[in-house]
């Protein structure tokens, strides 16, 4: 497992191969630093209009404050299972996306955050709300970490100043390979974006992801654009499987 360990902070990350070398994926943190670009990108337009899901729109400081506190709680759980040993993990804590400085050394800790990568499991697609997707929702939820029947959700983000660099690419290769596989024995991946998201929908399909299908949905709320916005739903199959 290529987890290395900052040794100012004992901060664990995983580092990207090159040419990606000064990204490196690490647990959320505490703080202003983070609180600032949780607020200016999802403030960005470019950011935004893209989601499927609702974050509040202006995004403020304490909602920052909030989801970061949440997340620090679910990464420290799913940190002392790996710690364990005893069996798969129920997810990835390495969900922080970060560029370091090229002039620090690799023990510094001069790095920004500059987008995220979460793990979930699979709540089935926009379109198939209902009876069906409760019991659908439920018997996922059920099933042990590490069953070859648990299917995942993934979703992701970065900030438009790094787009088009392959740095998304590379992380979600990064994290599949390096943790998906082996700590969470995930066998289904699945993930949604706009049809019109291609930034998105490239960096899944060169990871393997396939199409699986393409759904109308109603896009909330207004602010967002509103209005019924075509989603496709694609899949991710692990190559042993």
């Amino acid at each position: 497992m290529p987890i290395e360990y900052n040794s100012q902070t004992s901060e664990p990350f995983i580092r990207l191969h090159p040419p990606h070398h000064n990204i490196i994926l690490t647990l959320p943190r505490p703080g202003p630093a983070d609180e600032d670009a949780l607020v200016a990108a999802l403030n960005d337009p470019q950011v935004y209009v893209k989601f499927l899901s609702t974050p509040p729109l202006p995004f403020l400081r304490e909602h920052a404050t909030e989801y970061i506190a949440r997340s620090i709680e679910d990464c420290d759980r799913l940190l002392r299972e790996w710690d364990a040993g005893s069996g798969f993990v129920d997810g990835c804590p390495f969900r922080c996306i970060r560029e370091e400085s090229t002039e620090a050394d690799d023990d510094d800790d001069d790095d920004v955050l500059i987008g995220d990568i979460t793990f979930f499991r699979y709540e089935f697609p926009p379109g198939s709300e209902g009876e069906e997707q409760e019991k659908a929702q439920e018997r996922n939820k059920n099933l042990a970490a590490g069953n070859t029947d648990l299917l995942w959700g993934v979703g992701f983000g970065l900030s438009p100043s790094h787009h088009r660099r392959g740095i998304m690419t590379a992380a979600l290769r990064t994290v599949i390979e390096e943790w998906a596989l082996p700590c969470m024995n995930a066998r289904v991946i699945k993930a949604s974006a706009l049809a019109e998201n291609e930034g998105s929908l490239k960096v899944l399909m060169k990871n393997g992801f396939h199409l699986e299908t393409t759904v109308d949905w109603q896009m909330p709320p207004a602010s967002k654009g509103g209005g019924k916005k075509s989603v496709n739903v694609l899949r991710w199959v692990a190559p042993d499987a």
